[in-house]
Order: structure tokens, then sequence, then C-alpha cells
């Protein structure tokens, strides 16, 4: 039956056949929303969908299976802000279906952020018995977002102030319990109750999640602005911080004058409180279980009445109260079981040189005036280092006293010391309201050891030079920096010569607009993770990687460039280097490429796409001096005649000689898989493999050429449903002809196929192997040995393929079967959601080597014994 007989038999089809055909079509069109409606990245447990404003996003479902439940936890505390790959987003919504199902949640709460709830989002959530909602608006609720049983099972909290707006509020209005949670509003992370015409308590957030709201160290304010009017903050209600166990230190406002009962019971990380002079009451259990408290400031000068506050610490805190009060504590009922008392009024912040044993220590405490040696304020650029006492120091020690010192400063403390050997206790250095890092441990040169792990950085802007020069540490934990407010880190970890690795992985970049010389110098560093990297502020790139001579690799993929204007030096001397992908860069503002990739003699090839432009470029000299491998995508070498930036754009070859190679735009999926594939690959080992164009052949290959001791490795997972083979395409050059060097391996489940050395020549050779019925790991390997390694050795495949063996016309799906699921298959392709599993062969059910609407009627013409 020819093509046009078969539309004419198609015209005809009876009207059950022809919805069934609409159905399948629409079941079609799901299955592509579905699939397009993903998550995006996940975090806490929790699945998030970026909008297309790029700056918020939806709490959603993890896959395209909206309907399988994968919130299996019973209780959600949706964060007001997410941050994924340096970009930090607010959170506005629930996603339709989002929760769809979640029978094991009984609990969740909703940030102030939230402006719409979808439909079906919490749809057979049959355990669901609370919710918190915080926003003082409230979001818009689909009709069916909730089933119509969570009207009267569920239990809504919503801020005191707006309980009677969302009483009125469409579909909210239908709950039959909206209760209050028991704030007004919230100011600064906390949560207050309106007491009076101008004062507020500081109460808890709700009743179910208030234990993860207050981390780190926080400050109660003596007053808070909102709607117009500032009130002050006199009180601290019951439970307010109730268990809140990340919880640090606390530093309550000047105007509160009680504490009510068990305000910070549980607290157990807590460790530092300092109370004000206008207390007058501690409530029962206030920090009961504080297990953590070592440090209690009192400042009033008549003790507070406390009953039971401080019940179990008497032994374990230091109390510290006004000198004129000492004895008044020492004899007031309860407040007398502290076991040390001791005088606050005249303590300070700072540190002392001696010079017996040139030893730097910090202090707070009431001692200044009878330390013997000299003494230094803190908080402004030290005198130790205008005066030249830095250079004598070999010992910096921080004195426990200093634990309650809080300096906002530590730019240059131990710059230029180079002859420190050693830092202690700097554990009682708390950094949490410092905001300049800047040459902090400059020019430490002998200094091996530096733990900076527990530094508090949530305030720090300025972290240039701060490691600048610390030759002799081999390794530096900075994983739990928070760098979310730092603008410049300019020559950051200059010449920190002894460092192979960094953990930046927390790193965030958003807001840093300088990276000049960040790791210049850093010659033993091996490994540098900076693809993360959030630069759309920064505007100064130079030296950023210049003389790093042990890195083999540079992830600069994600790099945006928009504002850089100098990239002078970015990578002189990376003199092991081989290739860049400089893809991502927008260099229209750049005017200085001077030395840019000046000797870099490995090389070879500097990938970019149509964003390069040197049209800005004022200095360029010596920009690829030396580069002597390098080698452009149509085949222009090296010309020492040529080394500024007029051979810096894609090569044209012999009409337009240019150093640079234009980045393919395909995966490696749509570079391997033969016309209708759908095998997904990945890539491993220490070089992956690469996506190469040969005219108008587009393959895969190895990129571990000329390096010894590496490997290359490409890997994919197959499941047939019935014997089968895969079939590809290679070629390969290799060191020679024994797999004792080099080797060219191909494995299905870890069992070698096939290993050979030798050249293959330019030719392509087939190879087809059997695969069993069922799941199997294809592993393509390209290994180097450690002895001779010329440039150019590779092994390349491509039209990799799996063919059933004996297979059955019509069944897409490969299940064995045929019948209206491979017609749905079949769809599902011509529309282009890319099926799995799909069997090429089968579906081509008319034989002329594609699949397209003409095999959908054949099939159905199958099917139906047409």
């Amino acid at each position: 039956m020819t093509i046009n007989q078969n539309h004419k038999e198609m015209n005809h089809l009876s009207l059950p056949l022809k919805l069934f055909a609409l159905v399948a079509a629409m079941m079609c069109a799901l299955s592509a929303n579905a699939a397009a409606d993903v998550c995006d990245f996940s975090q806490d447990g929790i699945f998030y969908k970026i909008q297309s404003d790029g700056t918020t996003v939806h709490v959603w479902y993890e896959d395209a299976n909206s309907w399988d439940p994968c919130y299996t936890e019973n209780d959600y505390d949706i964060p007001e802000t997410v941050t994924h790959s340096g970009t930090t987003y607010t959170v506005t919504g629930i996603g339709h279906t989002a929760f769809y199902g979640c029978t094991a949640v009984t609990h969740i709460s909703l940030p102030k952020t939230l402006t719409k709830i979808d439909s079906k989002a919490f749809f057979g959530c049959s355990s669901l018995s609370s919710v918190y909602c915080h926003a003082m608006t409230p979001p818009t609720l689909h009709s069916d977002a909730f089933n119509a049983t969570a009207y009267s099972n569920v239990q809504i909290y919503v801020p005191t102030s707006v309980t009677s707006a969302y009483a009125a509020s469409t579909n909210w209005s239908n709950f039959q319990s909206l209760n209050s949670l028991g704030y007004h509003f919230e100011s600064g992370g906390l949560y207050y109750n309106i007491t009076g015409s101008n004062t507020v308590k500081v109460v808890r957030k709700d009743n179910y999640y208030n234990s993860a709201v207050y981390k780190g160290a926080i400050d109660v304010p003596a007053t808070v602005t909102n709607g117009g009017t500032t009130y002050n903050v006199t009180a601290i209600s019951n439970q307010a911080f109730y268990n809140c166990w990340q919880l640090t230190e606390v530093k309550i406002g000047n105007n509160v004058t009680s504490i009510a009962n068990y305000a910070f019971t549980g607290c157990s990380s807590l460790t530092w409180v300092s109370i004000p002079a206008a207390v007058t009451s501690i409530g029962v259990g206030a920090f009961k279980s504080c297990t953590s408290l070592t440090t209690i400031i009192c400042w009033a000068t008549t003790p507070p009445s406390i009953s039971s506050a401080f019940d179990g610490l008497f032994n374990q805190a230091t109390l510290y109260v006004p000198a004129s009060a000492v004895s008044t504590y020492q004899a007031a009922t309860t407040w007398s079981n502290f076991s040390n008392i001791l005088p606050i009024g005249a303590d300070e912040a700072y540190a002392c040189y001696t010079p017996s044993n040139t030893t730097l220590t910090f202090y707070y405490d009431t001692q200044r005036s009878i330390r013997p040696g000299t003494t230094y304020d803190l908080n402004n650029w030290p005198g130790w280092y205008d005066d030249g006492t830095n250079d004598n120091v070999t010992k910096v020690v921080f004195n426990s006293s200093f634990v309650n010192a809080r300096p906002t400063s530590t730019c240059a403390w131990f710059c230029g010391m180079g002859n420190l050997q050693s830092i202690t206790g700097m554990e009682y250095l708390y950094t949490s309201n410092v905001t300049d890092m800047s040459w902090m441990f400059a020019d430490c040169e002998k200094l091996e050891n530096l733990d900076v792990s527990h530094f508090n950085t949530a305030k720090v802007t300025n972290m240039s030079y701060m490691f600048r020069d610390c030759e002799l540490s081999t390794s530096l934990d900075v994983s739990n920096f928070n760098t979310a407010n730092v603008k410049t880190m300019e020559s950051m970890f200059a010449d920190c010569s002894g460092l192979t690795s960094l953990d930046l992985s927390n790193f965030s970049t958003a807001n840093v607009t300088n990276m000049h010389a960040m790791f210049w110098g850093c010659d033993a560093l091996t490994n540098l993770d900076v693809s993360h990297f959030n630069t759309a502020k920064v505007t100064d790139m130079s030296m950023m990687f210049c003389s790093c001579k042990a890195l083999t690799n540079l992830d600069l993929s994600n790099f945006n460039t928009a504002n850089v204007t100098n990239v002078s030096r970015m990578f002189n001397n990376c003199i092991i280097l081989k290739s860049l992908d400089l893809s991502s860069f927008n260099t229209a503002k750049v005017t200085n490429m001077y030395w840019m990739f000046f000797n870099c003699p490995q090389l070879k090839t500097i990938y970019v796409v149509d964003g390069w432009s040197t049209a800005a470029v004022t200095s360029s000299d010596d920009m690829f001096k030396y580069c002597t491998a390098l080698v452009g995508g149509q085949g222009t070498t090296y010309d020492e005649n040529h080394v500024d930036a007029a051979y810096a754009h894609i090569d044209g070859g012999t009409s337009n000689p240019g150093y640079f190679t234009a980045l393919l735009s395909l995966s490696l999926d749509e570079a391997l898989n033969v016309e209708g594939g759908n095998l997904h690959f990945t890539t491993g080992g220490d070089y992956p493999w690469t996506v190469v164009q040969e005219g108008s052949l587009v393959y895969a290959q190895s990129s571990n050429a000329g390096v010894p001791s590496s490997s290359s490795v490409l890997t994919a997972t197959v499941t047939v449903a019935a014997d089968a083979e895969v079939q590809f395409d290679l070629k390969a050059r290799g060191e020679g002809s024994s797999t004792i060097y080099d080797k060219c391996l191909f494995e299905i489940d870890g069992n070698q196929v096939f290993c050979f050395g030798g050249n293959m020549g330019t030719g392509w050779s087939a190879n087809r192997s059997s695969l069993s019925a069922g799941t199997h790991t294809l592993t393509w390997s390209y290994i180097k040995d450690s002895s001779v390694n010329p440039d150019g050795d590779f092994f390349a495949i491509d039209n990799v393929a799996i063919i059933i063996s004996g297979g059955l016309q019509g069944d897409a799906n490969n299940d064995g079967a045929v019948n209206v699921n491979d017609i749905t298959t079949m769809i599902n392709w011509c529309l282009g959601n890319n099926p799995d599993p799909f069997n090429f062969n089968n579906a081509n059910v008319n034989g002329d080597a594609k699949v397209d609407v003409m095999d959908v009627t054949a099939l159905i013409n199958l099917i139906l014994g047409i």
C-alpha cells in the first residue's frame, strides 16, 4: 500500500478511531508539558522552578511525574530566598501539583514573599494539619489548591494584623480555622507584637518552626519601624527564642525591660548574652538548657528579679556586671549563686606587644593600664604595623577574654609579620561584626598552619590581599566563608605558592567587582573550581590566573565578562594549560589584553564564540608571545610576528588567519547518536570527551592528547527488552601497536570487548557488539601511559545505535508488544519529545529510514489489521 493510499484510508477512519487518535495526541501534549516542567534545582529537600523573570522561583515537583510524590518528610519550612549557582532567587509561589499526593506532609510553613499558590498544589495531602503562611498580603489561592476536606481539617495560621484580610480573601475565606500566628509584623528577621501606641515585644515566629528561625549572632534593637511608626522594643515574650539551637550570641537592646518565661530555653549553642540596664525581671527558665552559655553580661546596677532563670548555669557561666554593683549581685538572692561575678565597667578590646617573648596578645578586659609592654587600639589600621613592631612578632595569642570582643575590622592585623610562626586561641576571635578583612594575613611567609574555618564573614565587604604571600600554607579551609557581601577579592590568594587546592564551592561572588590577581602566583595549585562564580559585576580580571603553573584545566564556561575592561596577563605563565574555553566571554568593553596569554607554551586550543571582540582594545602587546603550540580552528599556527590582538579572533584560514577555534554548541548526545537515537552520554576520567567538527562531520573524541598517565572516559547506560547489538564507528591514533602503552578500550559492564594501541589511520571502522536483554553500561576509554606522549593521540567514535535483534515491527517502546502505547510513543517522537525507551528500527514501520507521521498512520493501520 502506497503512502498516498495510507492517507486516503486514514480519512475514512471510523469515529472511534479518530477519537482514539485525538486522545493519543492529548496524551502526547500532556507528556510534553510534563517533560518541560521538571524542576531546575533542589536544595535542602525542596525542588524549585526558575521563573521567566530570572529572579524568582516557585516550589516544584522533582521530575515529569508530578503525580509521583517527591515530598516524603512530615514538615517543610519553605525559605524566602534560595541560592543556586551563585544566583539568589526569591520564592514567590507554590507551583501546580507541587505537593500533589504527598500524604506524609503534616505541617508546612510558607514565606512572607509568597504571592501565589497554584492549582492542585496541596491536593491529596491527606495528613496535612497546619499551614503557617507569613505573607502580609494573602497570596492568590487557586480554588482547587487544596482538597475540599482541607477547608474543615487544616488549621491556617497568618500574621495577627492581617487575619481579617485572609478571612475576606477569595478561597482563603473557605477555611473554617483561620488562626493568628501571634505577631503583627516582621522586621530584620525578628517578629513583633504591638503592645501599645509606640511599644512592641519580640515574639516567636510560630509554634512549629520557631526553632529553625534564629541562627548565629543576633541583635535585638532598641527601636523598630513599621508602617511609618517607630516603636520601642520593650520586652522579650514567652518562648520567643524557644529551642533555637543554632543561636550563638544575643545582644538585647537598651529599651527592653523584661525577659519572659522560657524566652531562650533550649538554645543549646548560645554562648554569649548581653542584658541591658533597663531589664528589671527575667522569667522562669528563661535560659534553661542553654548548655553552652559561658558569658552573661548584665548591665543593670540593681539586680533584676530572676527566680529560676539561670538554674544550672551558676558554675558554668561567668557573670559580668558593672564594677559598682559587683558586691550587690554577690549579696542578692539567687544572683549570689554565681560562683564567678566579675566587673565590666572598664572592659575594652586592645592588643599588647611584649618584647621579651616577641608575642602580640589580644585582650578584652579592664587590665590595659597595668599591662607590661606596648598596647594598641583596634578597629583602625593597626599601630603595630605603623611602628614596625609587626616585623618582630613571632607569636600571636588571643586571650580567652577576647571572646567578648566584637571587632568591626581585622584589616592588616597580621600583615607583614614575616617571622610569625603561630597563632593560638583563634577560637576566641568572633568576626560576626567584621566588615574589612583586607591584608589580614598578607606576607605571613612563615605561618605554616592557619585555621580560619570558624570565621563568620557574613558582613565582610573587603577580602583584598587577605592571604597574599602566605607561602608556607599548603592547605586553607575557606569552605564555610559567606562571601555574599564581598565587593573585592583583589589578590586574595596571590602568591600562596604552597597551596595545592582550594575549596571555593560556597563562594558567592555576585557583588564582587574586582578579581585582579586573585590567584596570581599560586604555582602549586593543581585544582581550582571557579565554574560557579557569578562575575556579572566584575570589571577587572587582570592577572587573575597569572603564574598558576600547575593548573591543567580551567572551567570558565559560565563566566560573565560583560562589564570587564581589563584582562591583561589573565593567563600569563600558565605553562601547562593545553586548552581554554572562553565561549562565555563577552569582551565588548575590554580595552587591555596586554600579555593575556603570554608564555603559555602548551596552550594549543582557545575556544570562543561570536561574543569575543577586540573593537575596544587599545593595548595588546605580546598577547600571544611564546604560545608556540597554539593552533586556530582552521589550522593557523603560531607566528612570532603576530602576537598581538590582530590574530585574536576565530580562525578563518589562509584568507583571515586567527588563533581561536569556534566552539560547537552541540552536546555529546547530539554528536554521537545516529539519526533518531536517544542514548545519553556522560564523560569522566582526568579529561572529558569533547565534540569535534571535521568539515561536515561531527563526532566526539578523547581530549587527553599528549598528557602522560591520564585517562579520558565516555559512558552510556542502555536498557534493552530483547537481545540486541550496539554499533558505532571508531577511529584512533595511538603511540604504538602494543596495548602495554596507550590503550583504546571498549567495555560492556566492565568486561573488555576490545583493546588496541596502534594507529587506525585517518579512516573510520565499524564495530558491532552483542547485548543481552537488560541494562548495560557501555564505556569507551583512552588511557595514556607515562612514556612518550605525542600530541594528537585520540580515540574517536560516532553514529552510536542500539539494534534490536529480530526487532518487532511497530514495537516503538521496546516492550515486546505492539499496541496503543507504541502510538503514543511515536507521536511523542514526532513532536520532538524524545521518549525513552524508543526503538528507531521498530518504529520505522514503512521502512523509509525515518520516523514520521507516515509511520504513525502505518502503525494504526497495522494494529487495526488494515
